[in-house]
């Protein structure tokens, strides 16, 4: 299934949680809500829960068979709030718990743009002084009498071996990115690729910081919702 908006999310469940407290019936809320969701694949995924509802299958146990929609810390709160039948006080916590990962992650996702800008900016700029600005002085330096700097001739064959092997180069990348993704989406590239994130200069420091502030909001808000501190 295609990834859904976070915020999608985060907008459900804060509607979910303002009809709850009106103590509208659960299976009513669901329809309605689904009625008023754009994004297609999250109203499917909507349609199919109401329909195990209608057969009277538990709402939690609905939402485990999405685990690409509904994370296990969504799934236990809400089973936590149905038996301590506090579920408006849960998805209340839930929504603000949401709401606080959404917020930094796109801090986060702010906090790099500039850098991703500055990076694209300079391999675009590399590559065009490569293939087109120092062809032209090429010649120049080819009439030269003296032997030209070791640093000048290995910016002049990056030049001829970027130019002469251009294509091959972008298929070798475009290959690569693809095969990265593959990787990317197993459990082991998963590791690997959060290992990379933790360890990069600048980026570790800001994603170690984002892990452990995520970790100490998701454990304070399971614990306030009755869950046991070992499950949590």
């Amino acid at each position: 299934m295609a990834k859904i908006n976070f915020d999608t999310i985060v907008g459900f469940t804060s509607q979910f949680a303002s009809m709850i407290e009106a103590h509208m019936p659960l299976l009513k809320i669901l329809i309605n809500l689904e009625k008023d969701i754009l994004d297609p694949k999250f109203s499917k995924v909507l349609k199919e829960i109401i329909v195990e509802v209608e057969k009277g299958h538990d709402f939690a146990d609905c939402l485990k068979k999405y685990p690409d929609v509904f994370d296990a810390i969504y799934i236990n709160m809400v089973n936590a709030g149905m038996e301590s039948g506090k579920l408006d006080v849960t998805l209340r916590q839930l929504t603000s718990y949401l709401q606080k990962a959404s917020h930094t992650k796109n801090k986060i996702k702010s906090a790099l743009t500039y850098p991703k800008f500055m990076l694209i900016s300079l391999v675009f700029i590399m590559g065009l002084m490569l293939i087109q600005i120092i062809p032209m002085f090429e010649k120049m330096f080819n009439n030269a009498s003296e032997e030209l700097p070791i640093l000048t001739q290995i910016v002049l064959e990056a030049s001829h071996l970027l130019r002469d092997n251009l294509m091959f180069m972008v298929i070798i990348l475009v290959t690569f990115y693809v095969c990265f993704k593959i990787y990317q989406a197993t459990n082991s590239g998963k590791i690997l690729y959060d290992k990379l994130k933790l360890n990069i200069y600048f980026l570790g420091t800001l994603n170690k910081k984002s892990s452990i502030s995520k970790f100490i909001r998701t454990l304070g808000v399971l614990t306030m919702s009755d869950i046991n501190i070992i499950k949590a």
